[in-house]
């Protein structure tokens, strides 16, 4: 009813500023975590929770985006450093990784809280961001012991 269209309002409100420059966008502030800081129990239609299920979804999405985001920027930045020996190009590589790491943790923690543990036949394995964490720090230690080639 109104009180569904009402929130999808509210919504949409909220998802407009996602498209600013990535950069004002951190975990900690992204315009999606104020629609979702209520909690799914509060909802008492099938509607709204199905809602909120697809605003989470669009969270993790937009925390992945985000993350990806800053490793491309972090190539680059390398790259540049690579090419002409400027100390400020790994340095900015290295931001952007340590921003990297802190997406990839938000992202685990969204995945950990809404997921539980699946057995994936390709696989063999149950996907475990949380166990990932250590092999997405590595690449700040990779980008600080990078040597120009």
């Amino acid at each position: 009813g109104d009180n569904v269209r009402c929130r999808r309002v509210k919504l949409l409100h909220l998802l407009r500023p996602l498209a600013l420059e990535r950069r004002r966008c951190r975990p900690d502030n992204l315009c999606l975590r104020l629609f979702l800081a209520d909690e799914p129990e509060t909802f008492s239609s099938f509607e709204e929770k199905e809602f909120y299920s697809m605003a989470k979804d669009q969270l993790m999405q937009a925390l992945m985006g985000l993350y990806y985001s800053e490793k491309i920027s972090a190539a680059v930045d390398l790259k540049l450093y690579n090419a002409t020996s400027d100390t400020a190009y790994q340095n900015s590589s290295i931001e952007h990784l340590n921003k990297a790491v802190e997406y990839w943790k938000a992202y685990a923690a969204e995945f950990e809280a809404r997921y539980r543990p699946l057995m994936m036949s390709r696989l063999q394995v149950a996907p475990d961001p949380m166990a990932l964490i250590k092999d997405v720090e590595k690449d700040i230690s990779i980008a600080q012991k990078w040597r120009i080639r």
